[in-house]
């Protein structure tokens, strides 16, 4: 079964394909499909929908995403999302 998987990051797609061996995880830009959608969640978690549903709005297949950052104790976790 593929697998979409929204980001446009090949070390993801890698890292996600070792994870899911059953499946065929497939990013964006391997079927020429332009993904780049406005992060403007205040959270990791915000912003994985934003990209899920964005990517869901494309190819109407089951997609799965992640956002990641920086974030540094003794800063009080920033930058956090804003890295």
């Amino acid at each position: 079964m593929k697998l979409y998987l929204a980001t446009g990051n090949t070390n993801k797609k890698r890292e996600m394909q070792e994870l899911l061996p059953e499946y065929t995880v497939t990013i964006p830009s391997e079927e020429g499909i332009v993904f780049n959608p406005e992060e403007n969640g205040t959270t990791f978690y915000e912003n994985s929908l934003i990209k899920a549903k964005a990517l869901w709005d494309i190819v109407q297949k089951p997609v799965i995403a992640d956002d990641s950052g920086i974030c540094v104790d003794a800063l009080a976790g920033i930058p956090g999302v804003y890295s």
